[in-house]
C-alpha cells in the first residue's frame, strides 16, 4: 500500500492512492476531476452496484484495514467513516460510462493513462532496464573474456607454434562460451604466404615427417624452378608453422610433423 505523490488530471490535483498493489481512487476523486457535484459519482455506484464485482471493480474496507487507511492522511478518509469504497480500474470505467460531455472524455482517457497504468509503465521501464544491463553485463563478460586470450596468446607467442597458439586460443574462447570460427584467424592478418603455400600443397604430403634442412633445400630448389624469390630458411619456417605443422627432434635430428615429400 502506497501514497507517495500526487498527480494533476484535468485541471484537479489528486493524491496517488494504492490498495493490494494496485491504483486505486474514491469517489471524492471522480467527482473532483470530472467537475461533478459531491456525491454523484457515489450515488451512480449505489445505483449500479449489483453490476460491480467486490475486489475486482472495487474494494470496501471497514474495521481493521479502515483503520490502517484512516492513518494516510492521502486519502483523506474521515475519522468518523465506518466503511469506504476504493474504485479500480475497471470499476471506475464502469462508474463513468455515463459521463458523456467533452470534459469527461478528456479526463477518462488521462486518468487511465497517467494514473492507473503509470505503475505498470514504469514497471515495464525498469523490467527493460533491467534487461538493458544484463545484456550489457554480458556483453563485457565476454569482452574481458576476450582479453584474456588476447593475453595468454601473447605470452604464449614467443615459446610456441602458430597451430598451438590457435588451438589455445579457440579452447580458451570455448570455456567463455564464445564461438569464433577457424576463418577468424584468417582475417586478422595471420596469412601464409601464397608461395610456401602453394609449395607445400604440390610437392608435399600432409603426413609423416621431413628433415627442416630437407625441407627447406627442396623449397629452394622449387623456387628456382618457378621463377619464385625463396624466403630464407626462418622464414620459411614461420610460414610453414602458420600451415599448422610442427618441429619436434627425432633420432634423424629436428624434423617437421604431419608433412613429407611427394615421392
Amino acid at each position: 500500500m502506497e501514497n507517495t505523490a500526487s498527480l494533476i488530471i484535468g485541471k484537479r490535483e489528486i493524491a496517488v492512492k494504492e490498495y493490494r498493489h494496485q491504483r486505486v481512487v474514491t469517489f471524492k476523486d471522480i467527482d473532483t476531476v470530472h467537475e461533478r457535484p459531491s456525491g454523484t459519482a457515489n450515488k451512480r455506484f449505489l445505483d449500479n452496484q449489483k453490476h460491480f464485482k467486490e475486489n475486482l471493480d472495487y474494494f470496501e474496507l471497514a474495521n481493521n484495514d479502515l483503520k490502517i487507511i484512516k492513518r494516510l492522511p492521502d486519502f483523506g478518509i474521515s475519522s468518523k467513516a465506518s466503511k469506504i469504497i476504493l474504485i479500480t480500474e475497471s470499476g471506475y470505467l464502469m462508474l463513468v460510462k455515463s459521463f458523456t460531455d467533452d470534459l469527461a472524455w478528456q479526463i477518462q482517457r488521462q486518468l487511465v493513462n497517467t494514473y492507473f497504468r503509470a505503475k505498470e509503465m514504469a514497471e515495464n521501464a525498469k523490467h527493460k532496464l533491467q534487461e538493458r544491463r544484463l545484456s550489457l553485463r554480458e556483453t563485457k563478460m565476454k569482452i574481458d573474456a576476450l582479453r584474456e586470450v588476447n593475453r595468454t596468446v601473447k605470452t604464449l607467442c614467443a615459446k610456441t607454434t602458430q597451430s598451438y597458439r590457435n588451438n589455445v586460443a579457440t579452447k580458451l574462447m570455448q570455456n567463455f562460451g564464445i564461438d569464433i570460427p577457424e576463418e577468424v584467424f584468417e582475417t586478422t592478418g595471420i596469412q601464409c604466404d601464397m608461395a610456401v603455400k602453394e609449395f607445400v600443397d604440390n610437392q608435399c604430403e600432409k603426413t609423416g615427417k621431413v628433415k627442416i634442412a630437407e625441407l627447406h633445400e627442396t623449397y629452394m630448389k622449387w623456387c628456382k624452378t618457378e621463377g619464385v624469390k625463396p624466403l630464407t630458411k626462418v622464414k620459411f619456417g614461420k610460414e610453414v608453422e602458420l600451415l599448422g605443422f610442427e618441429k619436434a627432434a627425432f633420432g634423424i635430428g629436428r624434423c617437421w610433423t604431419g608433412i613429407q615429400l611427394k615421392i
